[in-house]
């Protein structure tokens, strides 16, 4: 269940770049266009009225020309305050946890400049094809896999060492939205995503017993998890959490996905979020994340929720959403233990936007550099508004330091 295309709206800088405004009713720019146009239009019109005896005001042409002169200067000043890199040059501070809210919100929000070698756009595989949607985990050799949508119908696997380009192992498959987790304590994975059933949309979840097996694409077994929450769609699964418990059917999985309201007519309402739980990969039941899908609604983010990650710095849990109102698409940071969402406002290298952005994923992972941790983000930029030229999948990180 993707989220849609969007128009790009956003305002200016802010911190930390989080919005209780995300659909920007309270933002303001540094002067509406038209009225910049209107005030041109009519400094290029010239004196309209000749001076005492028929003659011109040589005192009213000069102000008039200054006054040419100062709004060709205002409009050049605002074309380059709305062209200029607001992307982050540098690392956020020392990490702490009394500042943890702010860290994260700037190590998802601020898009790291191209010079620092941190971030890649319109990310492709080696066969040319877009990752969309990237999920990267690290491997025990110290790199990286990922698994993505090259297509609309197709997941596939690929394998990095820099986390900037990547090489394709292969094509695993009908599905999409995938999302992979290594099984604490073992030498497992798990790969859970999204399968077209008739005219709606199931959740498969996979085992592999190792890592080769995974890269040959040989399972061990596979479970269809039954529809729960609606008659339709459950899509976009993702792991919270994994207990072993010694083997699989011991195990206990908590898996997050979205699923298809009922509407008001015949079809179905808008995207809402869900948590399930997997026993011994045989048992499957779920409830609906109701607090979760009314903080959001209260944001004034009234349409599809969902495409969610977790990850934990300083010692918390931290999730990401993409919510939307009406067409438009936003990023959402759920601070968990406080109980608390939040809009962000990306900053990029074409400005800084609160929507355009869709499917957020997040890690903590090696950094690529061998020292140290990283936050890995990755989120798809919809070809539309200013943020055209960045139209693809997105992947940048920030190293982690406390």
């Amino acid at each position: 269940m993707a989220l849609g295309d969007d128009r790009n709206g956003g305002s200016g800088p802010e911190d930390p770049r989080l919005s209780d405004d995300p659909l920007g009713r309270g933002s303001r720019g540094l002067a509406p266009t038209g009225l910049l146009g209107s005030r041109a239009r009519e400094a290029m019109r010239g004196p309209s009225r000749p001076g005492p005896g028929g003659s011109p005001n040589p005192q009213r042409g000069r102000w008039r020309a200054l006054g040419l002169l100062a709004v060709l200067a205002l409009a050049i000043g605002v074309a380059l305050h709305r062209h200029q890199s607001t992307c982050i040059t540098q690392s956020p501070p020392q990490l702490t946890r009394s500042d943890a809210r702010f860290w994260v919100a700037l190590g998802v929000a601020g898009v790291p400049c191209q010079s620092t070698d941190r971030v890649v756009s319109g990310l492709r595989d080696s066969a040319g094809a877009p990752m969309v949607g990237l999920d990267p985990i690290s491997t025990p050799s110290g790199d990286y896999l990922g698994v993505y949508d090259p297509s609309d119908s197709q997941m596939a696997l690929a394998r990095s060492s820099d986390l900037t380009s990547w090489r394709r192992v292969r094509v695993l498959g009908a599905g999409n939205a995938p999302t992979l987790q290594p099984i604490p304590g073992t030498s497992g994975y798990l790969l859970a995503y999204t399968q077209a059933r008739g005219s709606g949309e199931r959740i498969r979840v996979s085992y592999f017993r190792s890592l080769s097996a995974l890269l040959a694409a040989h399972e061990a077994t596979s479970i269809d998890l039954p529809l729960r929450l609606s008659a339709t769609a459950n899509a976009d699964p993702w792991f919270m959490s994994v207990s072993w418990n010694g083997s699989l059917r011991r195990s206990q999985m908590t898996i997050a996905f979205d699923y298809a309201s009922a509407g008001s007519t015949a079809g179905p309402g808008p995207d809402r979020e869900a948590i399930g739980g997997l026993r011994g990969f045989r048992s499957w039941s779920a409830t609906s994340d109701t607090q979760l899908d009314q903080q959001l609604d209260r944001r004034g983010l009234t349409g599809n929720h969902g495409q969610g990650r977790q990850f934990v710095i300083a010692g918390r849990p931290w999730r990401l959403y993409a919510a939307q109102n009406e067409a438009s698409s936003h990023i959402v940071m759920d601070d968990v233990k406080a109980g608390e969402v939040f809009a962000l406002k990306l900053e990029t290298a074409d400005g800084t936007f609160a929507t355009s952005f869709g499917r957020p994923v997040a890690h903590v992972l090696p950094a690529p550099t061998g020292s140290g941790q990283a936050l890995v983000v990755s989120l798809y930029v919809y070809g539309s508004g200013n943020t055209r030229s960045e139209a693809g999948e997105l992947l940048y990180w920030t190293p982690i330091s406390y």
